[in-house]
């Protein structure tokens, strides 16, 4: 079992999981770098560093506007490591990285796997290397300390979800709907079943992401899993002036108070039911 499922595994003991996700470098280098111990304080369980890449394929207009953004002010996956390795310093939450393929092979997939490690974080996640594509490369992630997270979406069939349960490592990232990041969303309905897949074939902790774009969704979002990831909705806000850093924190906080709140709220109605 690697670093990052037995962090999340306690974490969730005590409340509902929450992952930011935040592009390397961004609003800036100054800013991004106090921005995620903040992001700590305000209650966040993890951290999902994007490392920059000009066609981030997964993502929608806001994660590739940042991920422009960083690019043209000189961002490379280099400088998102040395990014991490300062944060890992002093930060207690896992940090995770999430890019595409491409820009990994043109540094070098084993370096950068070392690298990583060395800069302390503990997961990855490659949205374009599905599972079974690239068996040798699978193989040196298989053998890395990092998590290799693997996504499921309301499209996966049940074949494949006995795969991805057998292989996943830290968490497994459930897709809310086909299609890109951002937006908001209500999630596919064809979700359900495939959070209950899952359930019953992994204890891996189950994440929501895609479309949770404030405290509502985030609570909707709760019923299928452990905890949702934010990303699109956040980055929005750091487009927006001085200010951004205090809308993006008060954004979180309510985040963290709305799942805590709606998972008292189920134990409270659990605990009625039972009397």
């Amino acid at each position: 079992m690697k670093r990052l499922e037995l962090d999340l595994r306690e974490r969730r003991r005590h409340r509902p999981l929450l992952v930011a996700y935040v592009t390397a470098g961004y609003p800036d280098e100054e800013r991004f770098l106090e921005l995620l111990p903040l992001l700590e304080q305000q209650g966040v369980d993890a951290v999902e560093i994007g490392l920059p890449c000009s066609d981030p394929l997964a993502d929608g207009p806001v994660i590739q506007q940042a991920s422009a953004h960083v690019l043209a002010a000189g961002m490379t996956t280099q400088c998102a490591l040395e990014l991490a390795s300062r944060l890992s310093e002093t930060m207690t939450i896992p940090l995770l990285a999430m890019g595409y393929l491409n820009p990994l092979l043109a540094h070098g997939l084993p370096r950068f796997l070392a690298e990583a490690e060395a800069a302390g974080i503990s997961g990855l996640i490659i949205p374009d290397l599905p599972l079974g594509a690239d068996p040798l490369r699978e193989q040196l992630l298989i053998g890395s300390p990092l998590a290799r997270i693997q996504l499921a979406t309301p499209a996966s069939p049940e074949s494949r979800l006995n795969r991805l349960a057998e292989q996943a490592e830290g968490f497994i990232y459930m897709v809310s709907r086909m299609g890109v990041t951002g937006g908001q969303s209500q999630g596919d309905p064809a979700l359900a079943a495939v959070s209950q897949s899952l359930r019953s074939l992994t204890t891996l902790p189950l994440l929501t992401g895609f479309g949770i774009a404030d405290p509502a969704s985030a609570a909707l979002a709760m019923q299928y899993g452990d905890g949702v990831i934010v990303g699109s909705a956040l980055l929005q806000l750091l487009q927006n002036g001085n200010e951004s850093l205090d809308a993006a924190l008060q954004f979180i906080s309510g985040i963290r108070r709305e799942l805590d709140r709606s998972t008292l709220t189920a134990a409270g109605q659990l605990k009625e039911s039972l009397r």
